[in-house]
């Protein structure tokens, strides 16, 4: 089963209380709504879209309840895992008001980040090492990533765990060479899901419909022909024609035939 489809599976409940919620804060029945969002905060988990979607409800009921410090809250947090999420202008003036205020905020936080990175000019028989670094998770949050691959033109992602180290460290996991025995340029795609100990992806790189790929290159070796060693065997054969025709053409034949040599030469 597909790792995203089986988060998806695990979360259902928990998307349904979420849905529940949202349409209660659609109809302004406020107290109703942030009961229902509440105890879908309780249950998932999430994908990193509903992760999102459901602070962002819970800061707009805050914010309809005049509970601005809540509602900055939660609004701080979808911008701590989506740095350039927004809402909606039709919403009233106290909820766009409140999530400005937690924007400005957040311009001097630290969003949730990760690099990830593999070195350059692998070849189709090569193993792939790919290096997880996490850049800056300001409320110790991940502790669990999941990287997917897949070599190009395959139908389903195959999952591998990495470690989450401190901050600044890196950890790598060496996926295996898909595209070994291939005769021509191929493609690994990955993503990569950070999770928090509840399971909600909270990071994510990539994405299974728009995965980053890794360029492997295929290289056939030179031809027999544009060897180094032909071509020193043949210049070596023409130029010893060639000083043999020039001592054919000025000089006698000698009675003595003169050797140099070297002991291990």
């Amino acid at each position: 089963m597909a790792p995203a489809l089986l988060l998806l599976l695990l979360g259902a409940g928990a998307s349904d209380a979420l849905d529940a919620g949202t349409r209660l804060l659609e109809e302004f029945r406020t107290d109703e709504a942030l009961t229902k969002l509440l105890l879908a905060e309780k249950q998932g988990p999430y994908v990193f879209e509903d992760k999102v979607r459901l602070h962002e409800q819970l800061g707009i009921a805050y914010a309809y309840l005049d509970r601005p410090k809540e509602a900055r809250a939660h609004f701080g947090f979808v911008l701590m895992l989506d740095r350039g999420h927004f809402i909606s202008y039709t919403l009233s003036p106290k909820v766009t008001f409140l999530f400005e205020q937690a924007r400005q905020e957040a311009e001097n936080a630290l969003p949730l980040m990760a690099d990830v990175s593999w070195p350059r000019g692998l070849s189709v028989e090569s193993t792939v090492p790919v290096d997880l670094e996490i850049v800056s998770d300001p409320q110790d949050l991940l502790v669990r990533a999941q990287l997917n691959y897949r070599l190009r033109g395959d139908s389903t992602f195959q999952s591998v765990e990495l470690a989450v180290e401190t901050t600044g460290l890196p950890s790598r996991v060496d996926l295996p060479p898909l595209a070994k025995g291939r005769d021509r340029d191929s493609t690994i795609e990955i993503y990569l899901s950070l999770f928090d100990a509840r399971g909600n992806e909270l990071l994510r790189w990539g994405s299974e419909k728009r995965p980053r790929e890794i360029q492997l290159i295929f290289d056939p070796g030179d031809p027999w022909y544009e060897s180094w060693w032909v071509w020193t065997l043949v210049g070596g054969a023409v130029a010893a024609g060639t000083g043999l025709g020039v001592f054919f053409v000025t000089q006698e034949p000698s009675d003595n035939i003169r050797s140099t040599f070297e002991v291990g030469r």
